[in-house]
């Protein structure tokens, strides 16, 4: 299965290869969507662990897939409409910050040039991300990689017992 995932990124890639987009940038983002995978895959590894059966696990690992995707954005734009919640610019970087999708989204756009780097320099926090974002995305898919495949692992632990 991994050298058809393999496979596949090679040819979502391509294009981009072709278009004149720096080698050494192309292969980073490469790589950068295995670990994505890793984190997904692990998310439905803890999923089919958390799940009384199958249909269950496959619920939990589909709507959870489906917030990250969707509702973190969903979320950030429906409460962006209150003035209070405006003057914390910050709280929405951080959001995005946290979501392995949302953290990838950016880094690939700003390591494509597709954003002007100067769009993100509002606050302190948006311009350390976008300065970092290649580290900051290896680490968040990290983390979440180590988490859940921890909360699967413990959860098989209480199967065993």
């Amino acid at each position: 299965y991994v050298s058809i995932f393999a496979g596949v990124l090679v040819l979502l890639f391509l294009p981009a290869l072709l278009s004149g987009a720096a080698l050494q940038r192309v292969a980073i983002l490469y790589f950068e969507t295995l670990l994505l995978a890793a984190a997904f895959l692990a998310l439905g590894l803890a999923a089919g662990f958390l799940g009384h059966d199958r249909s269950q696990a496959l619920i939990i690992g589909a709507a959870a897939w489906l917030f990250l995707l969707f509702g973190f954005d969903l979320i950030g734009f429906f409460t962006a409409r209150f003035e209070f919640v405006q003057k914390i610019p910050d709280l929405w970087v951080s959001a995005l910050m946290l979501n392995p999708l949302d953290a990838f989204r950016i880094h690939a756009l700003f390591a494509l040039e597709q954003i002007p780097a100067e769009a993100a320099n509002k606050t302190a926090l948006a311009s350390w991300w976008i300065a970092h974002a290649g580290f900051w995305f290896s680490a968040i898919a990290a983390l979440w990689s180590v988490v859940l495949i921890a909360v699967a692992g413990w959860r098989l632990n209480q199967f065993e017992e």
